[in-house]
């Protein structure tokens, strides 16, 4: 397999880390239950038998992070452990990752630990994740929104014949309503999603820092220990054990970056007056 598990540098993951405040008097630490239980979980067996309850009662929070959990473990199963129709022992995947600069083996014993009763299971006895997702998207919790948003923003193409117009327009919809809510890490993967609408590969890399950088700005983890940056320097050797996101940015984007800045200060004060319409193309 060719590439890394979609769910393991996914922001959501950092949510409820303490926040980096470089200076900006509205950066200030989240608390947010699930995602403490989630970060903390050994077993992700217990911790989906912890919120399937709330989750079936319709909690959107837990639905979110039931189906985040189940994700986790059958991509990371997936991508480590399953090899055509043979499973990998944890030795052989220790083995297999330590030959590749792109993957961890500190990654590999994670999965094993929090995942493999979950991925022993016969059945699926806490339900499919993208049901779960779609139950909590369809209540409108921002993260659901947001990823669902960049699920239906890729399907759909952003330009040329394949474009479906409804679908991207779906895609918009919910993106924009998910950021309404102000929270940093749907800013973060807003980024993410607002690059598939510029057709300029140097400009959508560009629009995806900006965001990230307002991200930063507000809240959002991007210490050294911070999973996104931990995650961008598997494949960025220059990377120093001491390099916070900011600094990761500045080195990759040197002679643009007080253009960055800059525009993330404005992005900032667009979205503190509440100016959302021309935030997409």
């Amino acid at each position: 397999m060719s590439s890394a598990p979609a769910s393991l540098p996914s922001p959501d993951r950092v949510a409820a880390k303490t926040a980096v405040a470089l200076g900006n008097e509205k950066a200030a630490p989240l608390s947010n239950a699930y995602a403490d239980a989630f970060e903390s979980a050994t077993d992700l067996w217990d911790f989906a038998a912890s919120v399937h309850d709330a989750a079936s009662a319709g909690d959107p929070e837990a639905q979110y992070y039931l189906a985040h959990a189940l994700k986790y473990c059958a991509d990371g199963y997936r991508f480590y452990f399953i090899r055509g129709n043979k499973r990998r022992t944890l030795d052989e995947a220790l083995q297999w990752a330590s030959t590749r600069s792109s993957t961890s083996i500190d990654e590999v014993r994670e999965i094993f630990e929090k995942c493999r009763r979950l991925a022993d299971a016969p059945d699926k006895p806490f339900g499919d994740s993208s049901d779960w997702l779609k139950a909590s998207k369809d209540a409108g919790y921002d993260l659901a929104m947001i990823e669902s948003a960049q699920s239906l923003a890729t399907k759909a193409g952003v330009s040329g014949a394949s474009e479906d117009v409804e679908m991207r327009n779906e895609a918009k919809r919910l993106a924009l309503a998910a950021l309404r809510t102000g929270r940093p890490e749907v800013i973060f993967t807003f980024g993410d999603f607002a690059s598939l609408f510029v057709g300029n590969a140097r400009e959508a890399s560009q629009e995806q820092w900006v965001w990230r950088l307002a991200a930063c700005e507000r809240g959002f983890d991007c210490s050294h220990g911070a999973e996104w940056v931990r995650f961008q320097c598997r494949f960025d050797f220059n990377c120093q054990p001491q390099d916070d996101g900011i600094a990761f940015i500045h080195r990759n984007n040197s002679e643009d970056f007080d253009e960055l800045q800059r525009r993330a200060r404005e992005l900032n004060e667009k979205l503190d007056a509440g100016k959302y319409d021309d935030l997409l193309g």
